[in-house]
């Protein structure tokens, strides 16, 4: 387990790093047309000062395709766009779910020699529709725990629901670029929310799922540290997923608001701004699914350099001048 951990902590930062060239922009692009007028922009979501610098900052960066996000997500919230525009872009989120469920499947099977068993001993099809079918009618749904580590209950299955939400979260326009106090906020999340209940029932009982693979509650046998017989099933995992998942990604959303936006517009290093990713683990994670480094903003444009220097201020400097009289 801890083997697996240290390469994927090993991945993360090296997709990271990897993400970042020297001109700062790590999703360079033909530079985005300004705006035809300023009537025309869509007002921030938030009144304040402060988010309408931010505002302005975002639509005069360099990266088209951000500038144009931005743009789409808060004419959407402002209901200044049709509908249809403003729908949830469902090919990306079942793209990054499925890279999110393969990255599941494979570390179950690299860490747990009675899934690799099971995996490499099936005789047929039909004979994995069956044990999968066993499985889920044996599945232990009146009983709360599944006899896991405390750990795995309360942090790693509401991590697991952080993550699965950010998915949801920054493919759906009108919730991408809300931040906490914003209007919208709430049922925003909550949207989030019901995705991870639906992406949380099919990875323990859907067809790619611990029940299918691996075959979870398809054996009883005597767990050998707890002695206990136990077949690895429970309620817990079912419900700590989506609720604490929800409470995961408003802790991470207050951590952003209150503490890492203040820093991460200070400096460039890519290896502080790596960093500061470990305050919101969920969203940094959600971002390299996309394959965007993992402190990758949708509501602000944060630049990272390899050479030293000051904060990247061309996107404040523009703003600052259409503004003047």
């Amino acid at each position: 387990m801890k083997r697996l951990f240290l390469a994927t902590l090993m991945l993360y930062g090296g997709w990271a790093l990897a993400q970042v060239p020297a001109d700062g922009h790590p999703e360079a692009e033909p530079a985005a047309p300004a705006p035809a007028a300023d009537a025309e922009r869509p007002a921030p979501s938030s009144p304040d000062s402060s988010s309408a610098t931010t505002a302005e900052a975002i639509l005069s960066t360099p990266v088209k395709r951000k500038a144009e996000n931005f743009r789409l997500s808060q004419e959407c919230i402002a209901h200044q766009r049709d509908p249809k525009e403003c729908r949830v872009h469902w090919g990306s989120v079942l793209g990054q779910a499925g890279e999110f469920l393969a990255v599941q499947t494979v570390g179950n099977i690299a860490k747990d020699q009675g899934i690799r068993y099971s995996v490499t001993h099936l005789e047929s099809f039909d004979d994995f529709v069956d044990r999968w079918f066993t499985s889920v009618d044996r599945y232990r749904y009146l009983h709360w725990s599944d006899d896991a580590p405390f750990l795995d209950h309360y942090v790693g299955h509401p991590f697991m629901g952080g993550i699965t939400n950010a998915i949801w979260i920054q493919n759906d326009p009108l919730g991408q670029t809300l931040e906490l106090h914003d209007k919208g906020y709430w049922k925003s999340r909550l949207r989030a929310v019901a995705f991870t209940c639906f992406y949380d029932v099919q990875w323990k009982l859907g067809p790619v799922s611990e029940a299918s693979i691996g075959n979870a509650g398809y054996y009883t046998y005597l767990e050998p540290t707890l002695h206990i017989y136990t077949n690895d099933t429970g309620l817990a995992p079912i419900v700590t997923t989506p609720v604490g998942g929800f409470l995961w990604t408003l802790a991470e959303d207050s951590l952003d608001h209150y503490v890492v936006k203040r820093l991460d517009q200070k400096t460039q290093n890519p290896f502080l701004l790596f960093s500061m990713s470990f305050l919101n683990p969920a969203r940094g994670f959600a971002n390299v699914l996309r394959f965007k480094a993992p402190w990758h903003r949708d509501t602000r444009h944060v630049a990272a350099r390899w050479h030293r220097g000051k904060p990247d201020v061309a996107a404040e400097k523009s703003a600052t001048e259409k503004k003047a009289p």
